[in-house]
């Protein structure tokens, strides 16, 4: 089998770590109603997916097989965010999407390559895999851009507008008022909120 190459960790880590944001990317998927946000998560998906088989399948290639990680705190928070009862939006900027980002400043990708010894075939398909996660990025950033647009921005006026049409408290009862309809209290409504061994 010859040297063992330095960089199965990463691809261990890569094939894991997308399968895993295949899973919970596929469970927001199903808990989504909104068809533009369907079909950004669905490429991502997809490409993550993929990602997990083909880093999987290299590191097959090369006399090696995965090597189960638990998942880290990124990951772990990354899909408990995706499968909560949050919105799409609230979702998206959890994730940190929103926020401004300099597309020429460098990444974690950039590191990937400082190994010198990685061969051609995994180095294509590094390379391939780093396009797509950027290109990924730049779609979630996009999708958040478009749900933010359409989510009403509350101004002073209307904070101000609100105030004033507050209905006002009910009196206190009283003993002699007090009554079944009048105690009766309304419900509160409460809001509620992969890893295989094979893949990752």
């Amino acid at each position: 089998m010859g040297d063992k190459p330095s960089y199965l960790g990463l691809l261990n880590a890569v094939a894991q770590g997308e399968w895993r944001a295949h899973e919970y990317l596929t469970d927001w998927i199903s808990m989504t109603e909104d068809p533009d946000v369907q079909a950004v998560l669905r490429t991502v998906a997809t490409r993550e997916g993929e990602h997990a088989l083909a880093f999987t399948k290299r590191l097959d290639e090369l006399g090696y097989g995965i090597k189960v990680r638990e998942p880290d705190a990124f990951e772990i928070r990354s899909a408990d965010v995706a499968r909560s009862g949050k919105s799409d939006l609230e979702k998206l900027t959890a994730l940190g999407y929103g926020k401004a980002r300099d597309t020429t400043a460098p990444d974690a990708f950039d590191e990937f390559f400082r190994d010198h010894s990685i061969d051609p075939i995994t180095g294509a398909l590094l390379g391939r895999y780093v396009c797509e996660e950027r290109d990924s990025a730049r779609r979630l950033q996009e999708l958040h851009r478009t749900l933010a647009a359409r989510t009403p921005v509350a101004t002073p006026q209307g904070k101000a507008a609100a105030k004033r049409t507050k209905p006002a408290a009910p009196a206190p009862r009283t003993a002699t008022a007090r009554t079944p309809a009048a105690s009766a209290r309304p419900a509160k409504a409460k809001a509620t909120r992969r890893s295989t061994a094979s893949a990752r």
